[in-house]
């Protein structure tokens, strides 16, 4: 009887797909812990234990700076800001508008720097972001804009928030551009356009 083992084709090797890329988390640059020690806002002391904390749980040093409760985000953003000779401000999503937020820069550029753009001053393009030591990508934003670059300082929190809602916004008025286009939606009742009122506002 004839071996028919040989003639049994192995499955060819499992294909690996390639690991996607680690998420991009943009935080405050270790350059910027002496500089605070230097204008006194953080004692030697303080910022070793922050360095220290930061290292054994892998965390960012401004979340290190807050866990600790030496500063709280506001105070530190502002002490980042005059360390840097910037100008620190506060977003209020009221005084922002919302074609500015949104086409002025691409929503991923955006949220990989930590960026947000929040007006048109003199001709240039006013870019918020909350550590002004990092990296900044002031070429690429001219190339995109066609403007000069004014580079503020904002808390964290305030540019993370402007930046999610703004630009869910945007994608969710271009979709329903695009149904109405298409005569998916016939008519508009007073729900949608309460709804469509009160997102604007936030």
């Amino acid at each position: 009887m004839a071996d028919n083992r040989a003639l049994v084709t192995p499955p060819p090797p499992a294909r690996r797909h390639p690991a996607a890329p680690p998420a991009q988390t943009v935080t405050v640059s270790r350059e910027a812990l002496p500089l605070l020690v230097a204008r006194k806002v953080l004692t030697p002391e303080q910022a070793e234990k922050i360095e220290k904390l930061a290292r054994l749980e892998k965390l960012p040093l401004d979340e290190a700076i807050v866990r600790l409760g030496i500063l709280t985000e506001v105070p530190l953003t502002q002490a980042l800001a005059e360390a840097a000779g910037l100008r620190f401000q506060r977003i209020n999503p009221l005084d922002l508008d919302l074609e500015v937020v949104t086409s002025a820069l691409p929503a991923g550029f955006a949220r990989k720097n930590g960026i947000v753009a929040i007006g048109q001053n003199a001709g240039k393009i006013v870019v918020a972001v909350h550590d002004p030591f990092a990296p900044f990508p002031e070429e690429d934003i001219r190339r995109v804009t066609g403007l000069g670059v004014e580079k503020v300082v904002a808390p964290k929190a305030d540019i993370e928030a402007i930046s999610r809602s703004f630009y869910d916004l945007k994608t969710s008025l271009k979709t329903a551009e695009a149904q109405l286009r298409q005569g998916r939606i016939q008519t508009v009742d007073i729900s949608n356009q309460e709804f469509l009122s009160s997102a604007n506002q936030e």
